[in-house]
C-alpha cells in the first residue's frame, strides 16, 4: 500500500510535473528561453537540435504530458474504485 503511493505520487505526478516545467522553461522567455536552448543544445558534436520543432516543444508537447498526466489520475482513480 505504502510502496503503491509512493508509485503513484512519484511516476503518475513528479514525473510529468517535472517534464511540464522543464519544457516551460526551455521555451518561454521568463525561463531559460528558446535561444538559450538551442544555444546550449547545440554545443559540441553531433546531431543539432532543430530548431523549426519550436512550435512543437511549446504548444504540443506540454499537451501531451497533461495528457499523460490525467490518464495517470484516471488509473488511479479507476483501481481505488475497484478495491
Amino acid at each position: 500500500m505504502i510502496l503503491d503511493l509512493e508509485d503513484f505520487i512519484l511516476s503518475n505526478n513528479l514525473l510529468p510535473i517535472g517534464a511540464l516545467v522543464f519544457v516551460f522553461f526551455c521555451t518561454r522567455n521568463s525561463g531559460w528561453g528558446w535561444r538559450s536552448f538551442i544555444e546550449e543544445a547545440d554545443t559540441g558534436i553531433g546531431f543539432k537540435f532543430p530548431k523549426w520543432l519550436k512550435p512543437y516543444v511549446r504548444s504540443f508537447l506540454p499537451l501531451i504530458i497533461l495528457i499523460v498526466l490525467i490518464k495517470g489520475w484516471m488509473d488511479y482513480i479507476e483501481i481505488k474504485q475497484i478495491v
